[in-house]
């Protein structure tokens, strides 16, 4: 399989969406979702990869600007997700390495993931990639 890796472009939203949805369980409005992805497109501190096979969507990564006041410019990978049927092929590793090289080539540190426990198969890949669980942690939100 010839994978490449590309940027994002607004004609992905479509099948950014739908994989979002199926493989993370993110369900979000189509009008909005495109409206999220231009947005995002627009900023120097979001990158959006496309894995693709001779015209064919695989997969995408979404990583962006992890700045605090305790430490060392760092990203962070938001989503990453690869169509099942596309899966061991090497498309994740391609665009992990994308998104790397994207962090060292604007400054930062280190790149930082937060996934959930029960995603066995991501969990075994980033330790794959080199990443080092550091520890569990709480999710707390509120929508306005």
């Amino acid at each position: 399989m010839n994978i490449t890796i590309r940027k994002c472009m607004i004609s992905d939203a479509a099948n950014i969406r739908t994989l979002s949805k199926e493989a993370l369980g993110f369900d979000y409005p189509e009008d909005a979702f495109e409206e999220s992805i231009r947005r995002l497109m627009a900023t120097s501190s979001n990158i959006i990869y496309v894995a693709e096979n001779n015209g064919r969507f695989l997969g995408y990564a979404h990583a962006c600007d992890f700045d605090v006041i305790y430490g060392p410019p760092l990203k962070v990978l938001r989503a990453i997700a690869v169509v099942e049927k596309y899966r061991r092929y090497g498309a994740a590793k391609k665009l992990m390495e994308a998104v790397e090289a994207w962090a060292k080539a604007t400054g930062a540190e280190g790149i930082r993931i937060y996934g959930g426990s029960e995603r066995t198969a991501a969990n075994i890949f980033y330790k794959a990639m080199g990443y080092d669980f550091v520890k569990p942690e709480s999710k707390f939100k509120k929508d306005f």
